[in-house]
């Protein structure tokens, strides 16, 4: 498996790609910890998450209080079959996200040009301003595999070695 294991659709657990259903799956866990602050299936055993992820059921905290409709997209997004998982142009048009119909979302033509886009060399060539330090790069990777935001460094040999100019070559 590729990606953050909490954020891992059931069918990806199993071997098969589902492509955009994945994708829907993974902003509903997003969702759901914006709303919650927590995830809906979490277990510091990566195996025991697995087993929630394909297994238990959805569950809502009772605090803070959510709409019937909120919870009925969070029950659809991660809905654990894939081919009767809620569609992007679905959710695009659902009560919540639309506060029923006052608040559209555009329409795909609305939203997108109609002419196809010419990217030219010289565009490419301004597109990347800067290039950050591999330090930065190590350290942001070493808070990503830990999942946490504590300095994952903090007073080790290999951080005081980077703050000096020292590099890897």
């Amino acid at each position: 498996t590729v990606g953050t294991p909490a954020f891992l659709a059931p069918e990806a657990l199993v071997g098969k790609f589902a492509g955009k259903a994945a994708d829907i799956w993974s902003m509903g866990i997003t969702l759901y910890a914006f709303v919650y602050g927590s995830l809906p299936f979490y277990d510091t055993n990566v195996v025991a998450l697995y087993g929630l992820i394909q297994h238990q059921g959805l569950r809502f905290p009772c605090s803070p209080p959510t709409s019937g409709k909120l919870k009925d997209l969070l029950i659809r997004m991660l809905c654990k079959d894939p081919n009767r998982r809620i569609t992007l142009a679905e959710i695009k048009e659902h009560s919540w996200v639309t506060c029923d119909g006052a608040w559209p979302l555009p329409s795909e033509v609305e939203n997108c040009c109609s002419e196809p886009l010419e990217i030219t060399a010289e565009d490419v060539a301004h597109s990347v301003r800067s290039i950050p330090h591999l330090a930065s790069l190590i350290l942001v990777k070493a808070m990503l595999r830990k999942h946490s935001f504590q300095h994952p460094f903090k007073g080790t040999f290999t951080l005081s070695f980077f703050r000096c100019g020292h590099s890897l070559k």
